[in-house]
């Protein structure tokens, strides 16, 4: 940590000019701790072993205290108010930084070691219910390999952003309008922001990714060769609707650049979609509340500063899908009328020809 209380209970932050023979105290548990320093790492205090402090149990790497004093730096000269370790005595927690703009509060957590997604998704959460805007940053440990993992997604603020920083380059990483193409292959833009504030971007990607015909032949053999307990579970339910892997409509095979959020099996909740839509009466109007009602149906991942907007996008983009086919035809503004059920196939070369 990099700020402790001295004897006469001031804040105080870690310098190599303070006294070693002083006695300093954690200012969340009011234990003893020792001040430390060297030629490599920065100034900061450390509890004695054995200590146990909730809000510092984590502990410390060299990575996270020369991260969270980079990044104070570098907010600090871009004009912005930062506190360090700043104590929130309604959530009992101490974010790394929080920065002020107008009156306004972020808070920022340059997250180095493993922590359980539960954990940071409550964090998330009492944050902003506080009223608090929250920016998780990584580190080293949770490098981006070309696919989001469970712990990217519940660390995405709430423009479905994912940061990372570095702290030898002292460069922040952007990544931003996540989506899967039709080899389910992860695509975002990439944003490099050195500390001098210069952005490098790469070619921006298309803000509303199309959405394209899928290789049936390619994607129903696939299925096939797939072993899996999702995959399982997806075929009960076409055999409990008198279905199978070669009756189901063709629309199931799209994939949907939005549908990453969703934990569920991609074939089984647009299998159910297409079931909800066709219990419902012909020519009904189908509005974007009824939407937002089947929404509690679904299983999405842990991402807790996604909007029900950025949640709705895989239906919308699925009701797409359905009103190239005729199944559904849109009627207003996000206003869809039901005209017929998507097609059942007896034959998997029927279904490739159409």
């Amino acid at each position: 940590m990099l700020i402790a209380q001295n004897k006469m209970q001031e804040l105080i932050l870690a310098d190599q000019s303070l006294n070693k023979n002083e006695k300093y105290y954690c200012p969340s548990c009011q234990n003893p701790v020792h001040l430390k320093f060297g030629s490599i790492i920065r100034p900061h205090f450390a509890h004695f072993q054995n200590d146990a402090c909730e809000v510092f149990a984590e502990g410390e790497t060299f990575e996270h205290i020369e991260g969270k004093m980079q990044l104070a730096e570098w907010l600090e000269n871009l004009g912005m108010q930062v506190e360090i370790e700043a104590y929130l005595p309604k959530l009992q927690q101490r974010p790394d930084l929080l920065v002020t703009i107008n009156n306004h509060q972020t808070a920022i957590e340059f997250q180095c070691s493993p922590i359980p997604i539960e954990k940071v998704a409550e964090r998330t959460k009492g944050y902003l219910k506080a009223g608090y805007e929250i920016t998780w940053i990584l580190g080293r440990n949770f490098t981006y390999k070309d696919r989001l993992t469970a712990f990217h997604k519940v660390c995405l603020n709430k423009e479905m952003q994912l940061f990372h920083y570095d702290t030898e380059k002292e460069q922040l990483l952007i990544r931003s309008q996540f989506h899967l193409n039709q080899q389910e292959k992860m695509l975002c833009r990439k944003q490099r922001i050195e500390k001098g504030g210069e952005l490098k971007s790469e070619p921006l990607i298309i803000k509303s990714p199309m959405i394209k015909h899928p290789n049936i032949r390619k994607r129903h053999n696939q299925l096939l060769r797939l072993r899996s307990e999702k995959k399982q579970n997806f075929q009960q339910l076409l055999y409990q609707n008198d279905e199978n892997l070669i009756s189901m409509p063709k629309e199931l095979y799209t994939v949907l650049p939005n549908e990453w959020m969703i934990q569920e099996f991609s074939y089984t909740w647009k299998y159910r979609f297409i079931l909800w839509i066709e219990s419902q009466p012909k020519k009904k109007i189908i509005t974007k509340k009824n939407i937002r009602n089947w929404l509690d149906t679904l299983t999405f991942h842990e991402i807790p500063q996604a909007s029900i907007n950025k949640m709705l996008k895989p239906m919308l983009e699925f009701l797409e899908v359905l009103k190239k086919s005729s199944c559904v035809k849109e009627i207003g503004n996000q206003k869809w009328s039901i005209h017929q059920s998507p097609k059942r196939y007896k034959f998997l070369e029927e279904k490739l020809r159409n």
